[in-house]
């Protein structure tokens, strides 16, 4: 899977955690984003995920 990939989904689950959403949805996004972030940390890049730029969206 390719970098941007990987940080294109962390951001997403970040900015879905960020909403007020169930429980048991919560807990399915929070074991996706931790498993994006271990496979960009593979990729070689585990000072990615928190990268200003995908914590604030880009900005």
């Amino acid at each position: 899977m390719s970098r941007f990939t990987l940080t294109e989904n962390i951001r997403r689950f970040r900015a879905l955690l960020a909403q007020n959403v169930d429980p048991a949805r919560r807990r399915t996004v929070e074991m996706l984003l931790a498993e994006e972030e271990r496979k960009l940390a593979r990729h070689g890049d585990a000072d990615a995920p928190q990268d200003s730029r995908i914590d604030q969206g880009g900005n």
